[in-house]
């Protein structure tokens, strides 16, 4: 029974070691999923504002140029300068962040396209600064197509975004209300099932304490009984105590461990092994008076005794 019992005890163990494996391992996807959502969220918004930048840069290359042929002032052109190298810098770091998306693939390099079209206009219409403006019209309206082409461009895409926004902020959301009442539950489900284990375990420690009390206490009620004592145990009758009055009767032998027929052979031709053959087969108690027992002390030493049992 205390065999199958603390088999029991392992495989409830094991169990309870494995279902907390499993709620940590589920907790962890669950916040994991949350981090990557609310990443994907920043994500997005990073793309939005690549792409407000972008829009930015190129109206401030626009203006510069304008004003630039309206009054002949270089000091317009200051602005103007070193907007093309950031505008290609803000583009190629959109080019990057979007590598997951095939349609805005495609939209990041027609942006190029129409970007590098619009850079080559504006510095084609500088070259007519010094001559009248009816002469670079046809290229100002062809730069002013292109821009008008990029805006377009730059507004699709960022309705794109916008709705991947929403759909993600969204999941952001859901996820930040679920998450922690998982992992609340979970939590209080995991303490629950360890304040259960840790009751159960101190109310067998205690049982089991009582259980070594008593029996300290019985053995040190046999040790000190005026009275020869032995406990026997098994088909074999192997000796599981044994106090100081009974060593003294059979000589003070290391008996305890060994059945009765290694630790005293001599009492196998006086009948004593078929009485305890036979009180353990029928569970019927034999009670013997004066009965005569041979031991050997050692030495080859025998004292002869009759004994009560």
């Amino acid at each position: 029974m205390r065999q199958i019992r603390t088999l029991f005890t392992d495989i409830f163990f094991i169990l309870l070691i494995l279902l907390l494996v499993l709620i940590s391992v589920f907790s962890y996807q669950r916040i994991a999923r949350f981090n990557s959502v609310y990443e994907w969220v920043n994500h997005t918004n990073q793309v939005k504002l690549k792409l407000e930048q972008v829009m930015s840069s190129l109206n401030e290359a626009e203006t510069a140029q304008r004003g630039f042929l309206l009054t002949k002032d270089s000091s317009f052109l200051f602005p103007y300068k070193g907007t093309e190298q950031k505008t290609l810098q803000l583009i190629s770091g959109l080019d990057s962040l979007i590598t997951d998306n095939s349609q805005q693939q495609a939209n990041i390099r027609t942006l190029k396209r129409l970007t590098a079209l619009r850079y080559e206009r504006l510095r084609y219409n500088l070259h007519f600064a010094d001559k009248p403006l009816i002469q670079s019209y046809p290229f100002l309206a062809d730069g002013n197509r292109y821009m008008n082409q990029i805006r377009n461009k730059i507004t699709e895409m960022t309705i794109i975004e916008e709705e991947n926004l929403k759909r993600r902020t969204d999941d952001k959301n859901r996820y930040a209300t679920i998450t922690p009442l998982y992992t609340l539950l979970l939590s209080i489900f995991a303490i629950t099932i360890v304040t259960i284990v840790y009751f159960r375990l101190r109310s067998e420690t205690r049982l089991r304490i009582r259980a070594e009390d008593s029996e300290a206490a019985i053995h040190n009620f046999f040790m000190q009984v005026p009275a020869m004592v032995a406990i026997l145990k098994g088909t074999d009758h192997r000796f599981e105590f044994a106090n100081p009055p009974y060593l003294e009767l059979v000589g003070k032998k290391n008996i305890v461990g060994k059945n009765v027929r290694d630790a005293l052979p001599e009492v196998g031709s006086q009948e004593y092994f078929e009485l305890l053959d036979k009180v353990y087969r029928t569970g019927e108690t034999y009670t013997g008076k004066e009965m005569p027992l041979q031991i050997n002390k050692g030495n080859g030493q025998f004292d002869s005794a009759f004994i009560n049992f």
